[in-house]
């Protein structure tokens, strides 16, 4: 399993569910081949769920395939979210906690106004992530060599 702890807001879920181009969807194929540790939280996909049932129903097999193949829920009990109420939305503080919770390296989202540069992980979004793990990779390819 990856070190490259990646935690999925609903958006990218969505997003990588319902087309099978975009940055999106290729970082869940990322996570499906093990190449980064895709996360998310039970409250983060019942979001997505909800949302692809009301805009695009026809999504929801190929979401729920990908949660199956490709996500990791951390489905632990909610933790206390005050410290992180400066770092995000208040609609999102709950995804920021949870994020965090799991030790990712990186939040993606496509919502990047909501979050404030929290001080314990990178909120990116799904293009800036893909630059980012081929950068990082890129540095560990350096170091074998």
């Amino acid at each position: 399993m990856s070190n490259l702890i990646v935690f999925f807001d609903a958006d990218v879920l969505l997003a990588g569910s319902a087309s099978t181009t975009g940055a999106a969807h290729l970082l869940l194929t990322l996570s499906e081949l093990g190449i980064i540790q895709g996360m998310t939280s039970a409250h983060v996909q019942e979001e997505a769920r909800r949302k692809l049932a009301k805009k695009i129903p026809d999504a929801l097999p190929e979401f729920e395939e990908i949660i199956r193949r490709a996500v990791t829920i951390n489905d632990s009990s909610p933790i206390e979210t005050t410290p992180f109420q400066n770092f995000a939305h208040p609609k999102d503080v709950p995804v920021l906690a949870a994020a965090v919770e799991t030790n990712a390296r990186w939040l993606v989202t496509f919502n990047l106004k909501d979050f404030y540069q929290p001080p314990q992980l990178t909120v990116l979004n799904a293009e800036q992530t893909i630059r980012t793990i081929r950068e990082t990779l890129g540095h560990v390819d350096e170091h074998l060599q």
